[in-house]
Order: structure tokens, then C-alpha cells, then sequence
């Protein structure tokens, strides 16, 4: 009977006898397919080194830094809270849980327990993990913690059992708060939400307003999820100019163009940078504040499709006729709002996901010629010969002049201009002799340019033709370096807003021509978007509702 009680003020329930399947709410979380991969297996070393990694590469990097870090530090937390929970729940300390052992490998003494006081505070420890991984990205952390021991799905009940004002513990039990499977809109009360964003000062509340927007789209509450999301992202940009970047960030960008461009004259590899703090590495909330957002605008620009078309082509045809009344001149004022509104927010689900695809960089390759000229390097090399024809220099020559201009879109990226070491010749270096059979140095580098770019009114000028890999001779060197021309940083959600775009565009009519070159740019930058080795594909490329939009 109290189990009736306590789902009756949800609303309306579905008759069913019993649910047959409870799980955690936040297993019904969007997306949670798109943050698959190797990063859940993955020891946590390796991948803070390939985070590390990562960061310190030439644009465009493989993955978003910003995401790479946040699931670096998602694994972390979980990690340990998984650790502490099952400390928990056994009640012995961490020497015995390892296993004493004496000189000839028997047991060192009885293990010691834990007083209840030290049980709860190690709890106490865990929510605040598990709070702050559902904080940096409550996708990325949901996938973790299925991952990890069922004990971290009961800590924060436990905790407020006790310590019923904890905002952490009450932050994590309203994801891992059992309830039954597909009901979430039906069992999700934003009571519990509400009450934890007013509890905490206004610095930390974007992460909350999000989780909350998140549970509005599922209730279908559009307009208070776009209210939630606005205030968020107005919440991140003020912390963002109280941060000062006339003095903090400046000195780490100064600090990090030193110490790149120490690595580049000294010839070192990237373990030699010194890796980014916790508060120094960039984070995700902004593009997931944006990404969701464009979503809900988008969903409404879609709902008022219908009310737009429907009895449109009755009412023109009376019109020619000279047969409408005032009910149709009253149904066609009310087609005429309904189309404002698909119009209006496709317009703002538009600027928000170019926003977000901004933040990715996206490099058409070197140019055609260049490719050639490695090519006949690399052929060259295999076969013994060092020489190079008096053309080829002319043509290196060539190269070299361009190299100033090719640089530009990469200058642009402050965190990028380790890239520079590809084209820049130092005559003082040590090993100048071995490198002077290594003419790889003076071909220029590629251009970067944001991956919004590509959907700007004028396009890159130098974006090679799709058709292009297929038209080219089919040899192994031309496969080789054809195939990876083009590249764009990887993002878990890129491919989903590419095809949000091309939605938001045919809802504004967009002509043909200009439809045409979108998708044709979609399918570019969907095409070579690859997480490996640390996200997988997510099992639907395209929006989950391509179909029935269209």
C-alpha cells in the first residue's frame, strides 16, 4: 500500500499489474548510447595520458578536450566512489579488504572494522563523487556508474537516511532512485530538483537547471526546459567573465605557447608538457547547455508544423475562388502565427547548434598537390633514392612561400599552435644534419577552420569534393594519405546536431541549392567523425526522429 501512495500524487499512472521491471531513472537518461566506448574499460592512467595526449596535439585534436576531460574525471570519481561504497557496505578498513599477509603468506590478524561513524563519512564521501561526475555530464556519468558495483545505486538513499538536507546525496538519489522502466515522465516529480537548486548559491546551479530542463523534455514542458536552460548558460558565462582572463587564462596560454614552443626546439614528445590541473581544463557544460537547448527549440519549431499546413491548400483554393468566409480568414490568421513560430524557432535551434559544432575544428588537409609530393617522397625513401630533382625543389620552394597564409585559420586557436612545429625550420638545432634528408618540415600546414564554417553563407574555399577518394588512382600511397586528408574533432553528439541543422534548415525553406551544399557538408563532417580509441559509434547516427520529422 505504500508503495500505491507514493507514486499517486506523480499523476495519472498506467494500469499495470505491478511494474515488472524497476530501474534507476537515470538508465532512461537521452544519448546514453552515444557515450559508449573504450573509456569505461580503459585503466584510468592510460586514459588521463591520452587525454593529456590529446590536449598537446596540433589542431584539429581527435577528440573535444573538453568532453575527453570530463569523462577522464567522470572515471575517476566513480572509480573511487565504487570503492568507498563497497567499503561501506562491508564495513572493513582498506588493509583488510587487501589482504594483510604476514612473512610466509598467511593472514596478518583479525581485519579490522570500521566504527559507523567512519562508514558514514566514507559514504559522505562517495555522494560528493558521484555529485560532482553527475554535475560535469550526467550522460557520460550515468553510463559510468552502470558500469560500476550495484552499491553506488544505494549510497545517497542511505546517506539522507541520516543527513536528510545533504544536497550531494539528495543530487545522486534522484538518478539512481528506482522506478518503473519507461515511466519516467509519470514518476520523475521536479519537487526534488527545485529544492536542491534553491539550497545551493547561484555559482553552482547550472548543473541542477539542466538536470532539470533534461526532466522537463521528458514531461514535455518545453517552455520551462528552454527557461532552465537559459538561465544555466547565463550562470556558466558569468563565471566564465569572473574568472578573469585579462590575468588567469592569459598567463595559461602564455605559459602553455612557452612550454609548446620549448618542446617543439628541443624535439621532445608530449609527456614533457606538464599536464593541465583540474581547474585549468576546459569542460563541457556550455555545449551540452547549447546542445539541449537547440533540441527543444527545434522540437517546438516541429510541433507547430501541422497547425501551419493544415487546410492551407483548401483555404487557397477558396481564396481563387472567391468563396472564404470569415471562419477560414480566422483558420489561415491562425496558420499565419503557427508558421512565425516554426520560423522563429528554427531560427533559434539553428543559432544554437551552430554554436555548439563551433567549438569543434575541422581541417580540409593539405592541398592535392601537397599530397602528391609526399607521396613521391615516400616512394622515393622506400626505394633507396635521396635525391630530389631540381622541379621538386622549385615546387617545395613554392610550398614555403604559402606557408604564412596557411597558417591563419590555425593561429586562430590559441590552444593549438603546437601545430606550427609541422612547418617551422630551426637551423639551430642539434640534429639540423639528420633532419636535412627529412624534408617533411617545409610543406605548410593545413588550415583549420571551425566546424560552423562549413555551414556559414560562404563555405571554406578549399574543401575537396567528396567524389574526390573515388576519382583518384587506386594506389596504396594515394589510399593511404587521400583517406586521412580531411579530419574534425570528434564529439559524442556532433553527428546528432549535423542532422538537427539540416532539419532546422528545410523548416526555414531553405533553397535547394543551399540544402544541398548543407548536406553535402553534413555528410562530410559525419563521415570522417571518428571517437576511437575512446568513444564508439552511437547506435544511431542520425536523429533518433529523422524519419517522422521529415
Amino acid at each position: 500500500m505504500a508503495k500505491k501512495k507514493s507514486g499517486a500524487p506523480n499523476g495519472s499512472l498506467d494500469p499495470q499489474p505491478g511494474p515488472g521491471l524497476v530501474i534507476c531513472r537515470n538508465k532512461h537518461w537521452r544519448y546514453i548510447s552515444s557515450f559508449h566506448g573504450p573509456w569505461l574499460q580503459l585503466p584510468p592512467e592510460i586514459l588521463a595520458s591520452l587525454a593529456q595526449q590529446n590536449w598537446t596535439m596540433p589542431a584539429p585534436r581527435l577528440v573535444d578536450p573538453s568532453v575527453f576531460y570530463d569523462v577522464v574525471k567522470i572515471r575517476r570519481y566513480v572509480d573511487e566512489a565504487a570503492q568507498d561504497s563497497v567499503r561501506a557496505s562491508t564495513g572493513v578498513s582498506n588493509t583488510a579488504m587487501t589482504g594483510r599477509m604476514d612473512y610466509f603468506g598467511a593472514g596478518g590478524g583479525p581485519s579490522s572494522t570500521l566504527s559507523k561513524e567512519r562508514i558514514f563519512k566514507i559514504r559522505q564521501k562517495a555522494v560528493k563523487l558521484l555529485s560532482s561526475a553527475f554535475a560535469l555530464d550526467e550522460v557520460a556519468a550515468s553510463v559510468a556508474t552502470m558500469q560500476a558495483t550495484s552499491t553506488v545505486e544505494d549510497v545517497g538513499g542511505i546517506v539522507l537516511k541520516r543527513e536528510s538536507s545533504n544536497t550531494d546525496a539528495r543530487y545522486v538519489h534522484f538518478f539512481h532512485e528506482k522506478i518503473p522502466s519507461r515511466a519516467m515522465e509519470h514518476y520523475t516529480p521536479l519537487d526534488p530538483l527545485n529544492e536542491i537548486i534553491s539550497a545551493l548559491p547561484t555559482e553552482q546551479q547550472a548543473p541542477p537547471l539542466r538536470t532539470r530542463a533534461l526532466v522537463q523534455i521528458f514531461k514535455k514542458q518545453w517552455e520551462g526546459a528552454i527557461l532552465d536552460l537559459t538561465a544555466a548558460l547565463r550562470i556558466t558565462e558569468e563565471l566564465r567573465l569572473m574568472h578573469k582572463p585579462d590575468q588567469q587564462q592569459l598567463e595559461l596560454a602564455s605559459r602553455m605557447r612557452n612550454e609548446k614552443d620549448a618542446w617543439n626546439k628541443s624535439n621532445r614528445d608530449w609527456r614533457s608538457v606538464p599536464p593541465l590541473k583540474d581547474e585549468d581544463q576546459p569542460k563541457s557544460l556550455e555545449k551540452q547547455l547549447l546542445f539541449n537547448r537547440g533540441g527543444v527549440c527545434l522540437t517546438l519549431a516541429c510541433q507547430s508544423v501541422g497547425a501551419a499546413l493544415d487546410g492551407l491548400a483548401e483555404y487557397q483554393t477558396a481564396q481563387e475562388s472567391g468563396e472564404t468566409n470569415g471562419v477560414e480568414a480566422k483558420q489561415q490568421t491562425e496558420r499565419l502565427e503557427a508558421r512565425k513560430k516554426v520560423k522563429g524557432y528554427a531560427k533559434r535551434a539553428l543559432k544554437d547548434y551552430t554554436a555548439f559544432i563551433a567549438h569543434f575544428d575541422y581541417t580540409p588537409g593539405v592541398p592535392f598537390e601537397t599530397t602528391n609530393e609526399i607521396m613521391r617522397r615516400v616512394y622515393d625513401l622506400a626505394n633507396g633514392s635521396k635525391t630530389q630533382p631540381q622541379t621538386a625543389k622549385n615546387r617545395l620552394i613554392e610550398l614555403n612561400g604559402s606557408d604564412d597564409d596557411s597558417s591563419i585559420g590555425e593561429e586562430t586557436n590559441g590552444a593549438s599552435g603546437g601545430s606550427t612545429a609541422l612547418i617551422k625550420r630551426d637551423d639551430e638545432r642539434s640534429n639540423s644534419s639528420d633532419r636535412s634528408n627529412m624534408p617533411w618540415l617545409n610543406f605548410p600546414a593545413p588550415k583549420i577552420y571551425p566546424a560552423s564554417a562549413l555551414f556559414a553563407e560562404k563555405a571554406p574555399p578549399d574543401l575537396p569534393a567528396i567524389q574526390d577518394t573515388k576519382s583518384q588512382p587506386r594506389d596504396s600511397l594515394h589510399e593511404a594519405f587521400g583517406s586521412s586528408r580531411e579530419a574534425v574533432t570528434y564529439h559524442p553528439l556532433l553527428t546528432d546536431a549535423l542532422h538537427s541543422i539540416l532539419l532546422a534548415h528545410a523548416l526555414l525553406q531553405t533553397s535547394p541549392t543551399e540544402l544541398l551544399r548543407h548536406a553535402t557538408n553534413a555528410a562530410r563532417l559525419a563521415r570522417i567523425a571518428d571517437g576511437y580509441p575512446i568513444f564508439q559509434a552511437a547506435r544511431s547516427p542520425a536523429r533518433a526522429d529523422w524519419i517522422e520529422v521529415l
